[in-house]
C-alpha cells in the first residue's frame, strides 16, 4: 500500500529522523 509512502511524504521525520 502507499500508506507508508504517504506518511513518509507528509511526515518524513515521524517514523525515522532523516
Amino acid at each position: 500500500m502507499m500508506l507508508k509512502a504517504y506518511k513518509f511524504r507528509l511526515y518524513p521525520t515521524t517514523e525515522q529522523k532523516t
